[in-house]
C-alpha cells in the first residue's frame, strides 16, 4: 500500500469515529435561550489542541413537536452572527446578533411591523 493511501485511509478513519461519538450541544459552548425552550438540540463539533470539544458550525434546537425553535451559528465554541427564535407555528418571534460571544444587539421582528 502506497503511504498516499494509507494516509488517506487513516483520515478517512479518523473522520468516520469523530462521527460516531457524540457530545452534548452544551458541553461546548453556551445553549441557553431566554425564555428557556424546551426541546432538542444539534450542533456540530471540533477538537481544540488541548482536547476540548467546542461548539462550531450550524447550532438548531427544535421543540417537542419537530419545529425549530432556535437556529445560529457558533465559531470556537462561542455564539456568532445572528441567532433566530422561532414560535411553534414557525413565525420569527426575535433575532440576536452575537460578536464572538458578546451579545451585541436584539430585535423583535413582530415589533418592527
Amino acid at each position: 500500500m502506497s503511504a498516499l493511501k494509507f494516509w488517506a485511509l487513516f483520515v478517512i478513519s479518523l473522520g468516520l469515529s469523530a462521527c460516531a461519538i457524540s457530545h452534548p450541544c452544551s458541553e461546548g459552548g453556551d445553549t441557553s435561550w431566554n425564555p428557556n425552550i424546551r426541546g432538542d438540540k444539534r450542533c456540530q463539533k471540533v477538537q481544540d489542541p488541548s482536547g476540548r470539544y467546542l461548539n462550531q458550525g450550524k447550532y438548531v434546537q427544535t421543540y417537542p413537536g419537530g419545529k425549530i425553535a432556535v437556529e445560529g451559528e457558533f465559531l470556537e465554541g462561542k455564539r456568532n452572527g445572528t441567532w433566530v427564535q422561532y414560535n411553534e407555528k414557525g413565525e420569527r418571534v426575535m433575532e440576536r446578533y452575537f460578536d464572538h460571544g458578546v451579545e451585541k444587539a436584539v430585535a423583535s421582528p413582530a415589533a418592527s411591523k
